[in-house]
């Protein structure tokens, strides 16, 4: 495995996310976006996923929030991640506001 392949470790992390090893997925989903800091929206949402399921809530919503933005609209599951991680840090009305819901 090339150490300096940014799309390689995204791989790895996103492989171990899909099977649910969140803890495993986020050394090298982070360690992706330290070699390529604009590694795309699929590594943001693989680690904030990651960070959710790890209970890593600040950094579960910010590191979604990038994905949002850097999205463009193409992955609406995206705002789900969001929600929930804007909801598990206390953040409720700006959670009802992103779902639409006043």
């Amino acid at each position: 495995m090339d150490p300096n392949s940014a799309r390689i470790f995204s791989a790895l992390g996103m492989a171990l996310t899909d099977q649910g090893k969140y803890e495993e997925a986020i050394i090298p989903l982070e360690k992706s976006l330290q070699l390529e800091a604009s590694g795309g929206w699929e590594t943001h949402w693989a680690l904030g996923k990651a960070y959710y399921y790890r209970r890593q809530y600040d950094q579960a919503l910010k590191t979604s929030q990038l994905a949002l933005t850097e999205s463009n609209g193409k992955a609406p599951q995206i705002e789900l991640l969001v929600a929930q991680s804007l909801t598990a840090v206390g953040r409720y009305d700006d959670a009802l506001k992103l779902c639409g819901i006043s």
